[in-house]
């Protein structure tokens, strides 16, 4: 549909998540191409059922995910906007 603006909100290191997953994450991303997406790295939110479970990703390695998801959405949104 033109002119329609598709968006979705990320987050990555959530309890349990395998690189296996974060890859279909980025995979989906390239395929979809979102026009905007924002990406947070997972944390414990007090009073969530999120919250009892074993925050067990490094933040490093949300850290790694999080820019690796900003440098995809990137490019893909450098190529949407050279369109205009």
């Amino acid at each position: 549909w033109p002119g329609i603006t598709l968006s979705t909100d990320v987050i990555v290191g959530f309890c349990g998540e395998t690189e296996e997953e974060f890859q279909h994450t980025l995979d989906l991303l390239k395929e979809i191409r979102f026009d905007v997406v924002h990406v947070a790295a997972y944390s414990v939110r007090p009073g969530t059922v999120a919250a009892r479970w074993d925050d067990d990703i490094p933040l490093a390695e949300k850290k790694r995910r999080l820019h690796a998801v900003e440098e995809v959405q990137s490019a893909i949104a450098l190529e949407i906007n050279q369109q205009y």
